[in-house]
């Protein structure tokens, strides 16, 4: 008799005697290791996603407007990085990055939305600093306003 690599089912052999315990014990293991993925789906939505009490306690501590400007980019082609100011922010923290918009002028703000739409989906932050990045050829030649959370 062999048994299955993830949980062990017994699996005679064609000249092995029928066995029922072997039977009902399989069928233990299968019904212990499904009521787990049941449990473990406790608290999600149908789609699969985490509700939002099932997140886990943390609160918005900072909040944030920095710009990143047309003249703060430093770096080269592919490799374009801007450190902003941010009082308060910390190395440890988890840093949300949003779009933000400065103007009512509907051109200005679409091109700003493009100039977000270019940078990495992460930043760096450290003790009082963001540092956000763009793999571009080009950095972004307009001001890019980002609402920045900080999370605890």
């Amino acid at each position: 008799m062999t048994q299955t690599d993830y949980y062990n089912l017994k699996k005679p052999a064609a000249s092995d005697y029928y066995n029922v315990s072997d039977f009902n014990d399989n069928a233990d293991r299968i019904d212990a290791a499904l009521h787990g993925l049941e449990e473990g789906k406790a608290g999600l939505g149908e789609d699969g996603l985490i509700l939002p009490g099932q997140l886990p306690e943390m609160s918005t501590l900072l909040r944030a407007w920095p710009v990143l400007t047309t003249a703060g980019w430093a770096g080269s082609t592919g490799a374009w990085s801007q450190t902003v100011a941010v009082a308060g922010i910390k190395a440890t923290d988890v840093t949300h990055v949003y779009p933000a918009c400065s103007t009512t002028d509907a051109e200005l703000a679409g091109r700003q939305r493009a100039a977000y739409n270019t940078l990495e989906p992460y930043v760096d932050s450290a003790e009082g600093t963001l540092t956000a990045y763009c793999k571009q050829s080009a950095a972004p030649t307009v001001d890019v306003p980002i609402l920045v959370e900080v999370m605890r």
